[in-house]
Parts: structure tokens; C-alpha cells; sequence
């Protein structure tokens, strides 16, 4: 998934773009759910701007299709963190989009 995907992110520009890694973005939490480190990572990976990321994944939450959920308390040695999860209705429509 992750070369065919790259090859298409790196011809894209501006709204495109964010609808490509939106599409990365559903693939792995498909898969399971992600910390938003992990998230990143793939970013990276793909050669993709934090901005364009930000921008993507605010979007997916916004619509109701990923659920951002904050895990640990920032006391002693607990970090706080964010897990991101598809919303399971949205799961089967959704995907099916980017299945073909």
C-alpha cells in the first residue's frame, strides 16, 4: 500500500493531497487503532508535511470518521497520549471507497 500511495502523494498538490493521506490515514487504522506518534510516523514516511497531516486528520474528525481518544494523566510516569480509532459504522462505507 505505502509505495503505491507515495508515488500518488508525491504527484499531488493542495486538496488532493490531504484526501490522499486522509486515504492513508483510514488504511491504517483499518488495520488498528493508532497512537498519534504512530500516526506521524507514517507521515514521514510518506513524505508528508506535519501541516497537511494536521489538516487531513482534523478533517476525519470533524466528519465523525476517526475518533481521537486521550489515554494516561500526565502525573509521575504516565504520559499522556492520543489514540485514534475509526468509527466503526464509518469503517465498512468509507473503506470501501478506497478498496477499488
Amino acid at each position: 500500500m505505502k509505495s503505491k500511495l507515495l508515488r500518488k502523494i508525491m504527484k499531488t498538490k493542495g486538496n488532493k493531497k490531504k484526501s490522499l493521506v486522509e486515504e492513508a490515514i483510514i488504511s491504517l487504522l483499518n488495520d488498528h487503532d493508532a497512537y498519534s506518534d504512530e500516526i506521524y510516523n507514517l507521515a514521514e514516511e510518506l513524505d508528508i508535511s506535519k501541516s497537511t497531516l494536521k489538516r487531513a486528520r482534523a478533517e476525519l474528525t470533524s466528519e465523525g470518521t476517526i475518533k481521537p481518544k486521550r489515554t494516561g494523566s500526565n502525573k509521575g510516569n504516565d504520559k499522556q497520549r492520543t489514540i485514534f480509532s475509526l468509527v466503526k459504522k464509518v469503517q465498512i462505507q468509507r473503506f470501501k471507497k478506497y478498496s477499488d
